[in-house]
């Protein structure tokens, strides 16, 4: 018996009010679920969020009326072709309500802008609850049972003081900061995770990899990579480092975890009783069953993959997008991407439309396409932010109105990979 789940978490989720104890406990329990059953749950699901959005949410009454269809079309998971596909850019500029007008609690919330696009948007108390259960169930897939030691090398913002006094002494969560590693940072943590001895450790691929450059790496059992495409080669460099089981997880800020490996061969088991998964033209789509404040339904979220139908079950193939490469900064310190993505987006994103960060002649050049609402002072801080932790590395911000290369999903490149971005920029 797992005293913490058994105990702390059915009063923690009272605390909470957003049931995630159950909901967890529910996806233990569908893992006996039928074929049958499994789709049973999720075309009623589907049916209930189309409906729910064409009723309560302006923002989908007039586009489904424009496409001149209703939730009455929705006889099976197909028929989802038929509804129009939404983008973030349609969410952003609307003049309709994107919102349901029967939301009582509204929580905002905001991607980092990892695509160079920070996108704000609002969830519901149970969305943040199923994000909760969805992390510890694929942690428990994975092998993690709750209260035993694991690992985040991350970085993606400061954990709150009473969130970060749960993960240490309850989850025995050590968090580690992988923004500006160095040799003397990878030494550290390499210490850290022989003294703390984790069974699993979570972190950004590109982070893990150069951490997996140090000559003598311990054992973990199992590394999760999530935030970033994880390549081929990084997958069995970390995994002979480490002695582990590499599994990659998909997710997003929006949505929380969305699908996960349970092998090393590169197939993501979706988890379809949250999420119907489609792929057009190679992009994903993703329509979440959560959310009910602010309704995805066929969202393209920028990414690329291919989604396939095994026994009953979705799986995510070839999936890309979020590619990033970590640098080196002119004192040695190794920069992963993301870091750029919190530093600009993170900081002023409602007031950016875009940006676009490159490395071109010993220079990182910030490129920046403000809202009207953005200011010197803004400008300033992002300069004084990149600064203090890019060394003597030359900083530029330039505001632009457009923004022209793009990846292959049609982003614009977070990071334009000019020769040197690999290798030491002096």
């Amino acid at each position: 018996m797992n005293v913490i789940e058994t105990f702390l978490f059915p009063v923690l989720q009272k605390f909470l009010r957003n049931d995630f104890y159950s909901k967890y406990r529910f996806l233990e329990r569908a893992e006996s679920f039928s074929p049958e059953r499994r789709r049973e749950w999720h075309l009623a699901q589907l049916r209930k969020i189309i409906s729910h959005a064409y009723e309560s949410v302006p923002f989908y009454r007039r586009r489904y009326d424009e496409a001149g269809i209703s939730p009455t079309d929705l006889k099976s998971p197909k028929d989802l072709c038929r509804f129009p596909v939404v983008r973030k850019s349609d969410f952003m500029m609307s003049t309709d309500s994107c919102v349901s007008r029967l939301s009582t609690h509204q929580i905002q919330n905001a991607t980092s802008g990892s695509t160079g696009t920070p996108f704000q948007f609002v969830m519901d108390l149970e969305l943040r609850g199923w994000k909760a259960a969805r992390y510890f169930y694929l942690m428990k897939q994975a092998g993690l049972d709750v209260g035993r030691p694991y690992m985040k090398i991350w970085g993606a913002g400061k954990v709150q003081t009473g969130q970060k006094t749960f993960t240490r002494h309850i989850l025995r969560r050590t968090d580690v900061d992988s923004f500006g590693l160095d040799n003397k940072m990878k030494k550290e943590i390499i210490a850290l995770i022989r003294r703390k001895k984790p069974y699993l450790i979570e972190a950004y691929a590109s982070s893990m990899a150069a951490v997996a450059e140090y000559t003598s790496c311990p054992t973990v059992p199992v590394i999760i990579t999530s935030a970033e495409t994880l390549y081929p080669h990084q997958r069995d460099h970390i995994g002979r480092a480490f002695q582990a089981r590499v599994l990659n997880r998909y997710g997003s800020r929006e949505f929380g975890n969305i699908a996960q490996e349970q092998n090393d061969e590169g197939m993501l088991r979706v988890l379809d009783l949250n999420f119907r998964i489609e792929s057009l033209d190679g992009r994903l789509l993703i329509t979440c069953f959560d959310n009910y404040a602010m309704p995805f339904i066929r969202y393209d979220i920028g990414d690329l993959g291919m989604v396939r139908e095994i026994g009953g079950a979705t799986f995510i193939s070839k999936l890309e997008g979020r590619t990033s490469q970590m640098f080196r900064t002119r004192g040695g310190k190794q920069i992963s991407p993301v870091f750029f993505s919190y530093a600009i987006g993170g900081c002023h994103g409602r007031h950016i439309e875009k940006f676009q960060v490159t490395y071109l002649a010993g220079k990182i050049v910030a490129a920046i396409v403000p809202r009207a609402s953005f200011s010197a002072e803004m400008q300033s801080s992002i300069r004084d932010h990149l600064q203090a932790s890019l060394d003597d590395t030359e900083i530029e911000i330039r505001l632009v109105q457009t923004l022209e290369t793009q990846t292959s999903t049609g982003k614009s490149k977070l990071i334009i990979p000019y020769p040197g971005i690999n290798g030491d920029p002096g």
